[in-house]
């Protein structure tokens, strides 16, 4: 089973769902956030919030080209953690998928797309690594 083109990551991705529904989950604010993962909030700052577009679930809905490296999704609270959220579930619900060096993220609310789109997989797994890293401190 392909599982996705994720075989080679699941233990990590595992790891981090494990620490989003430990932890993450619970914070409401930036700093929150921040004061146990900075170096995870540098490469989101840097890395992967220039690609995030906050959209409405209609605008996700229309999105069809995922070639530019951008990821769309509905607020909810702080944007990084927006983004865990949007994350774990895309992974947990195995909605995620490796496309060549992209990984292709999407998660479903209520039969609503609310987060949609690609990112450079590289990225993705640093952060990710990065947070696990912090978090397990």
């Amino acid at each position: 089973m392909p599982y996705n083109g994720l075989k080679s990551d699941m233990n990590v991705f595992s790891q981090f769902v494990f620490i989003y529904e430990t932890k993450i989950k619970f914070q409401w604010k930036y700093n929150d956030f921040f004061k146990i993962s900075e170096q995870a909030s540098y490469i989101f700052k840097h890395k992967v919030q220039p690609k995030v577009k906050y959209a409405t679930k209609e605008e996700i809905a229309l999105q069809t080209d995922f070639l530019k490296q951008t990821l769309f999704f509905t607020k909810n609270k702080v944007q990084i953690i927006d983004f865990c959220r949007h994350f774990r579930n895309s992974f947990v619900h195995a909605l995620m998928e490796k496309q060549g060096k992209s990984l292709a993220i999407t998660d479903i609310y209520r039969n609503n797309e609310t987060c949609k789109g690609t990112l450079d997989y590289a990225i993705v797994k640093e952060i990710i690594v990065q947070i696990i890293n912090d978090y397990e401190e």
